[in-house]
């Protein structure tokens, strides 16, 4: 099965003779020479304990180890190990383009003669733009750097992604390309952006500029240990073939970018779907579209959490003891943002000078909690965030209240405070309660 793509640029042919005033030709492209693969990705620090860190002994016969209600599987065949041995297996925070906040540590007291089978179940995620097929298995190696693994395998049957590795360490699950809008929902008879990204190499077939080829090897060794990870990157243009919506929305196609609108008609509460369809054959080799569900709402809190794209909650605002609070609410998941209640203005997160503004959230990403404080990791010492919260329109009692937000290092809260920091981008228009 083709699993990887990488991107070909064509090479130059030689030019023909012209007169000496003729401007110069964009030269015409030659088939067969390939972009070299960036030797290095985006680097990133480790990954943090988040998790239950189990410790198992493995014993000469054939073994699987299940996390995290099977969420993540590692089967062990016999002969792995010289003799009886343990191994250790964890959560931890991703770091990895892409992500999909589904990332494990592996270690072993002993060197893997045999490769181990690692199988991460999809069944219950949200994919977030993207596509079944566009899901691989990332590898943090010792300079730092995120490659996808090239010898996975897509087990549908199952809703697992497979790979076998004799490697131990960091593993994240990720999305390959995906599509990203610019807000988290549409206004009734709105529009925002929306472009496809990608977080690896690609390359047009050799055969054909205009499809969409596997990734895969194209030369000896060239791939023996991955494809390097980058930061995203909007997909090249001629990648693109056609953007399509369903009946709630239209789309403006621009290429590798679309504009997305809400039908005037469309009630609140609706979703619409989009589609980016790639220059790709229809087989289950060849990647066809990725697509995105955009819910169609009145007015609602907007936030972009780390790396992750744009979603929007239902939220309220109340005034408290002299404080404008907007609140958002259900079961374990709220997010809450307080500050004074004096018009319009820009305040601080948490400072030790008032007027401030606080940010609190819980169970929004990966089930943490979140802070507009945060530990500082040298010291210890509790300090603000950093950004600021600006108030843009208050209509008072029975009328909105615009604004947007940054929090630059928003804390997440581990065993030992809020030791963790995540760049966090907000932006509302929520109706004011009287």
């Amino acid at each position: 099965m083709n699993r990887y793509l990488i991107l070909s640029l064509l090479g130059l042919s030689l030019l023909a003779c012209r007169k000496k005033k003729e401007p110069s030709p964009e030269p015409p492209p030659a088939p067969d020479t390939e972009i070299p693969v960036p030797s290095i990705g985006h680097q990133t620090g480790p990954g943090i304990h988040k998790s239950d860190l189990i410790t198992v002994p493995v014993g000469t016969e054939d073994q699987t180890i299940e996390y995290i209600d099977s969420r993540f599987l590692i089967t062990i065949p016999a002969g792995t190990f010289t003799g009886p041995a343990t191994m250790t297996v964890e959560e931890i925070t991703d770091s990895c383009q892409g992500n999909l906040g589904y990332t494990y540590r592996i270690t072993a007291n002993q060197p893997l003669k045999k490769p181990i089978e690692l199988a991460f179940d999809y069944r219950f995620m949200k994919l977030y733009g993207s596509d079944l097929r566009c899901l691989m298995v990332a590898h943090h190696n010792s300079n730092k750097v995120w490659y996808v693994q090239e010898n996975y395998e897509h087990d549908a049957a199952r809703t697992r992604i497979v790979i076998r590795t004799k490697d131990v360490g960091d593993f994240a699950l990720m999305r390959t390309l995906l599509i990203s809008p610019k807000d988290s929902s549409l206004v009734v008879g709105g529009e925002t952006d929306v472009e496809v990204m990608r977080v690896i190499p690609l390359r047009p077939q050799e055969d054909n500029a205009e499809v969409l080829a596997p990734l895969k090897p194209v030369a000896k060794d060239v791939f023996t240990k991955g494809i390097p990870v980058i930061k995203a990157v909007p997909l090249e243009r001629e990648l693109v073939n056609i953007w399509t919506a369903e009946d709630l929305a239209a789309i403006t196609d621009i290429g590798n970018h679309a504009i997305c609108h809400a039908k005037h008609e469309n009630p609140e509460g609706k979703d619409a779907r989009i589609y980016a369809h790639l220059n790709s054959r229809v087989t289950t080799d060849f990647l066809l579209a990725v697509s995105y569900t955009l819910p169609i709402t009145g007015d609602a809190l907007e936030l972009k959490i780390a790396h992750q794209n744009w979603f929007s909650v239902p939220a309220r605002i109340t005034e408290v003891n002299g404080m404008l609070r907007l609140l958002y609410q259900q079961d374990e998941y709220h997010v809450m943002i307080a500050w004074p209640a004096t018009g319009t203005g820009t305040w601080n997160w948490e400072t030790a000078n008032a007027p401030h503004a606080v940010f609190e959230a819980g169970n929004i990403y990966m089930g943490d909690r979140m802070s507009s404080r945060y530990n500082d990791p040298v010291t210890g010492e509790v300090k603000p965030s950093g950004g600021s919260l600006t108030i843009t329109s208050n209509e008072g009692p029975d009328g909105f209240v615009e604004g947007h937000f940054v929090l630059t290092n928003a804390g997440r809260y581990y065993d030992l405070g809020y030791r963790v920091s995540e760049r966090v981008e907000g932006k509302f228009r929520v109706k004011r309660m009287p």
